[in-house]
């Protein structure tokens, strides 16, 4: 019983700790509409898959986690990407509509593009915004990020 109190004590730190940490605001643009695509994330050498969802990751209770479009055709990340990712010619809806995690062979047949960003540019934490696209959308129009 205090082994299990213990862990439990520690689970709600770390938990904590997470919720305190807040993921930074990435905007960019891509070569292509590609904003109703699965973003994956690959290895620096695109050799390996190093990050996707799980199909029932992409649905939230406001609906799928698409990017929030931005001014001068920006869009703000709202699943993680970084300048390793790629999109998978994969709609949200179609992608979570999967039975199973797709394996990696199905995921590196559906790339769409190995280098899809024109550009990518990481901003301040999210939780320093308070009205986070009104802000960042005035940063793009005084070009500050």
């Amino acid at each position: 019983m205090l082994a299990f109190l213990g862990i439990a004590s520690i689970s709600c730190k770390l938990n904590k700790n997470i919720s305190e940490s807040s993921p930074i605001a990435i905007i960019y643009k891509t070569k292509g509409d590609y904003y109703n695509l699965v973003p994956i994330t690959l290895s620096k050498d695109k050799k390996e898959i190093v990050s996707y969802p799980h199909p029932s990751d992409l649905l939230t209770e406001k609906g799928y986690c698409l990017p929030t479009k931005l001014s001068n055709d920006f869009l703000l990340d709202n699943r993680g990407i970084n300048s390793n990712s790629v999109f998978l010619s994969i709609t949200y809806d179609e992608y979570s509509k999967l039975k199973e995690v797709p394996s990696t062979k199905f995921l590196f047949n559906h790339i769409k593009d190995e280098n899809p960003f024109i550009e990518i540019h990481f901003l301040d934490k999210k939780n320093n915004y308070k009205y986070i696209e009104d802000e960042i959308n005035s940063l793009i129009k005084k070009k500050k990020y």
